[in-house]
């Protein structure tokens, strides 16, 4: 009886610590992956120079925060996988300062 208990316990920890490791190996994984407005601003050819200025770079983080609440994940999602990067971002919330970094 006790080595029953024992053997579940095992398996339990084992089943907690699989767990744990891939919830944090996903979490790396997706900071690895470039947020969908660094996507856009990359497929715009959006000015390196002038991402890199700290007022702007500032407005770029505040707008990466919408990102993951965006309820245009779907449309995001289809303009960055088609094979021609014109058409209109107007699904965007940020496509204001996409069209404005990209002029």
């Amino acid at each position: 009886m006790l080595e029953s208990l024992v053997l579940v316990a095992l398996g339990a920890a084992f089943l907690l610590g699989a767990y744990f490791f891939f919830e944090t190996w996903l979490r790396v994984w997706e900071q690895q992956e470039p947020s969908p407005l660094a996507r856009t601003l990359c497929r715009t050819d959006a000015d390196p120079e002038r991402l890199a200025l700290p007022h702007v770079a500032r407005e770029i983080a505040l707008a990466e925060r919408r990102c993951p609440t965006c309820p245009a994940t779907g449309a995001c999602r289809e303009w960055l996988e088609c094979a021609t990067p014109s058409g209109s971002r107007g699904f965007c919330p940020n496509a204001a300062l996409v069209e404005r970094l990209t002029r």
